[in-house]
């Protein structure tokens, strides 16, 4: 079962999609954190990682650059509620949507993943 981190500073949408996605659990094993340090303190090995791109102390770029380092493979995804937002090419993002975005286009990547 595909392991999934999703990681958003934002109370209000962390529940949302926590809600949202539940409906998916039997399909995909997810982890919610409401910070990085949170996700990168865990005793579980992500096979996805989605996470906003601004957050505060750890960002969701440096999470990602943090996690891609000690998991080869780690396929990313990041939300943000910037327009016209880039980021840099070495992060190796995989996916980016924007905020808000349907439970339905993050169902769609993650399918494609499935074991």
């Amino acid at each position: 079962m595909l392991k999934v981190f999703f990681v958003d500073d934002d109370t209000s949408i962390l529940n949302s999609f926590r809600r949202l996605l539940q409906y998916y659990r039997k399909q995909f094993d997810f982890s919610f954190f409401n910070n990085g340090n949170d996700a990168v303190a865990s005793d579980i090995v992500p096979d996805v990682l989605i996470t906003d791109a601004m957050m505060p102390g750890l960002s969701g770029m440096d999470l990602i650059s943090l996690l891609k380092e000690r998991i080869p493979g780690l396929i990313t995804i990041i939300l943000s509620g910037e327009v016209g937002a880039s980021f840099p090419d070495e992060l190796g993002i995989d996916y980016f949507l924007e905020k808000p975005c349907d439970v339905e286009d993050i169902i769609d990547i993650l399918e494609k993943y499935e074991a």
